[in-house]
């Protein structure tokens, strides 16, 4: 979140078109998205493993080109594993905000990422384009806020939304996501009627 506060105004722009990208046409670019998502977990991985400051670039970058190459061969089981960590993240973020924590948590965690990566395997399309569409929608998301944050005005009533309901973070995020959801598997209907 602080790198959205640290941003000019007029990096949300890319941000917001590329989300609307990935909404509309993320499952025919698909690999690209899966490739650079996990290129991103490998520099946050990186990053986080990285003893020193002057570290943090080499391991992150090493990071991000290391998961990146060795998501890019088996794309189609990337896919899988990319829905099970996103679910188990999900799982992660739910729990701890009721509560669990230690044991218990981690073991709800890796049920959900053992039950959920051949679920997503079998259901490839569907994943493909929920992620997509998640993806898409935290793109935009993200460069909406960076706007909203540079114009006075709307910066205050947006603070006073999501600081006080705990509601409108995930409805934002969740509206995006479902619109992305059925206009890409409108698209692949078509597609496959051949119109």
């Amino acid at each position: 979140m602080a790198f959205l506060h640290a941003c000019d105004a007029l990096t949300g722009i890319p941000f917001v078109l590329s989300g609307v990208a990935m909404m509309l046409l993320g499952w025919r670019m698909w690999k690209f998205a899966v490739v650079l998502t996990f290129a991103l977990i490998g520099l946050m991985v990186g990053v986080a493993l990285a003893q020193t400051p002057s570290q943090a670039a080499l391991y992150g970058v090493g990071g991000a080109v290391a998961l990146g190459l060795a998501s890019f061969p088996p794309v189609h089981q990337s896919i899988a594993v990319l829905g099970g960590l996103i679910s188990a993240g999900l799982v992660r973020m739910f729990l701890e905000s009721v509560g669990l924590e230690g044991v218990p948590l981690w073991i709800a965690v890796a049920l959900t990422l053992l039950v959920v990566t051949p679920l997503c395997a079998i259901n490839r399309k569907q994943v493909i384009i929920l992620i997509t569409s998640f993806q898409g929608a935290v793109l935009m998301i993200s460069g909406l806020a960076i706007l909203v944050r540079a114009e006075p005005t709307l910066r205050g009533t947006y603070e006073q939304m999501s600081e006080y309901s705990a509601i409108v973070g995930p409805f934002v995020l969740l509206v995006p996501t479902v619109v992305g959801v059925f206009l890409q598997m409108a698209d692949v209907r078509q597609r496959e009627r051949g119109n």
